[in-house]
């Protein structure tokens, strides 16, 4: 095994050293400092290992203040290390630091290039008519997400013990199929689930992210996955077009809107959007919906469910989307797993000029993160920040710009709504007909996972589901 490793290390090297100098350029004089120069590069990653993130993070903050640069090798990483920082991020427009450039670029491998192909007015028209498709049918879907929840948690209940990341990963795929695309689409729930989950594995593998558009690989594979789905939305699109009034789904409702200037919206609009919204739909749904479950089936977190069930039966049950305004308990147990967690590694945006924030300069061309690690343990805001406290989150005790799972600004999430009535409708259910129990200790964040998603569990985690 170490002459394997020592060969592949000889090959691989050379490759890396022509790729860094290919695609890394110079930070211009002025810039913020790099924390991690020349052989550091290599020293940053076993420093974050021995010390842990948030501990390393902090010590780099210490040592070269509010704003540095993380080397990423083929890439430069300019770091705002302050809750102000998350502020001033979010405040600035496109043309200062970009969404759709950064976000284009790194989900070109999973969802394809939508930016190159459309114009920046264009993507914003799409953005609110997929926005509108999935609004105009919030009480057929809230009836789909509460049917689908509890037939799910019934065969939960059925077992001995559950894989809850495998489970809940299925459940909420399937809803967001079942509302999508409708009762003809969830019949393939398990081959749309199957490619929607290789989309994100093949996509975010490094060779993918360096060449996006490489026709063989994991980003061949992925071109590949979504010519397949082109081939299965199809037929369904033809039919919402014939028969319009006879489906209640995202695909009918954007298959039949039309662009400002009264076109209908073009075939290929649609099998691409629709890629992307069921990307976007499922990764933090599912992230957050694990990490609450976790923390409510924690028998010493347990007493915390009194106060959501309590707001559930005064409304008097899941009556109807408008009730879930009032279930306020579980926004605040929302808000505080996933700050324990700090699942989110940050926000990013591409920058377009070269800026200021605090007398640091931010370079053009770099890529510029948010650090929730840090502000999310940051004891002047969060006392006792290692406890978990949903409490904490009673308005107004926390200022709004610190924690934003749904992002803001111009760019917040046009599915945020979706995204709390699918989690709000499947806890309530949960926790109001069964009894939960965590099997084993309360799982860490694994934030050394080789995956850049959002932050999972450092272990299988396994519930036991019990009919109340």
């Amino acid at each position: 095994m170490f002459v394997l490793t020592t060969i592949l290390t000889i090959a691989v090297l050379p490759i890396l050293a022509f790729i860094y100098f290919w695609k890394a350029k110079p930070l211009p004089e002025g810039s913020p400092p790099i924390i991690n120069p020349g052989l550091k590069f290599f020293s940053f990653f076993t420093d974050v290992v021995k010390l842990g993130p948030e501990a390393y993070f902090r010590k780099m903050q210490e040592e070269h203040g509010d704003v540095f640069v993380v080397d990423l090798f083929f890439v430069k990483l300019v770091v705002l290390a302050t809750i102000e920082g998350q502020k001033f991020f979010y405040k600035q427009p496109d043309t200062i630091f970009s969404f759709p450039d950064l976000v284009n670029r790194q989900l070109e491998p999973v969802i394809g290039d939508l930016n190159k192909k459309r114009s920046h007015e264009r993507d914003q028209e799409m953005t609110l008519i997929l926005k509108g498709a999935i609004d105009a049918e919030r009480p057929i879907f809230f009836d789909y997400i509460k049917e689908l929840s509890e037939e799910t948690f019934n065969q939960w209940a059925q077992k001995d013990s559950i894989d809850l990341e495998e489970e809940a990963d299925k459940l909420i795929n399937y809803i967001n199929i079942r509302c999508f695309v409708g009762e003809e689409g969830y019949q393939h729930k398990e081959k749309i689930g199957k490619m929607y989950a290789d989309l994100e594995k093949n996509g975010f593998t490094f060779l993918a992210q360096l060449f996006p558009a490489l026709p063989f690989g994991p980003a061949g594979r992925n071109i590949q996955i979504r010519k397949e789905m082109a081939q299965i939305l199809k037929p369904m699109v033809e039919k919402r077009k014939a028969q319009s009034q006879e489906f209640r789904d995202y695909l009918n409702g954007i298959v039949n809107s039309r662009l400002k200037n009264g076109d209908p919206i073009p075939e290929e609009d649609i099998y691409e959007r629709s890629t992307s919204v069921f990307f976007a739909a499922r990764v933090n749904t599912y992230v957050t919906f694990l990490w609450v479950v976790i923390n409510m089936a924690y028998q010493p977190y347990a007493k915390y469910l009194k106060e959501p069930l309590q707001e559930l039966e005064d409304v008097g049950g899941l009556k109807g989307p408008d009730v879930l305004s009032s279930l306020k308990a579980w926004d605040r147990i929302r808000m505080e797993s996933i700050r324990i967690a700090s699942f989110v590694i940050g926000s990013q945006r591409w920058t377009m000029v070269d800026s200021e924030f605090e007398n640091s300069s931010i370079p053009k061309d770099t890529v510029l993160t948010t650090l929730p690690i840090l502000y999310n343990n940051d004891p002047t805001v969060f006392p006792e920040p290692k406890k978990f406290q949903p409490e904490r989150w009673t308005s107004g005790n926390v200022p709004s710009h610190v924690l934003v799972p749904f992002g803001n600004g111009q760019h917040r999430c046009k599915g945020e709504q979706f995204a709390l009535m699918v989690l709000k409708v499947c806890w309530s259910v949960l926790f109001s007909k069964f009894q939960v129990e965590l099997i084993g200790d309360l799982p860490k964040p694994d934030y050394y996972q080789l995956n850049p998603g959002p932050i999972m569990p450092d272990r299988k985690v396994r519930i036991r589901v019990t009919k109340k």
